[in-house]
């Protein structure tokens, strides 16, 4: 069942991954006229936040969808 919840969670987000830029323009009104189009991806910063019971976390400590499946499971059991 893990396996067919990954599976699915990874096609979704590989389905929407690619997405088309001149549907992007299209959101650049309103509330969104400040949206910025990059041609390339750039790298997220490395920003630290707390988790629940105070400890520091970085987004460099879930580098990629696996990590976070992996850890996920752990942190609903304590919580």
């Amino acid at each position: 069942m893990r396996y067919l919840l990954a599976a699915v969670l990874y096609t979704a987000l590989a389905a929407t991954a690619n997405a088309d830029m001149s549907d992007l323009e299209a959101l650049r009104a309103g509330d969104m006229r400040k949206l910025q189009i990059h041609s390339a991806a750039r790298p997220a910063p490395d920003t630290v936040f707390l988790h629940a019971d105070g400890s520091e976390l970085r987004l460099s400590d879930y580098r990629c969808l696996q990590d976070i499946l992996k850890k996920l499971p752990q942190q609903l059991k304590q919580n």
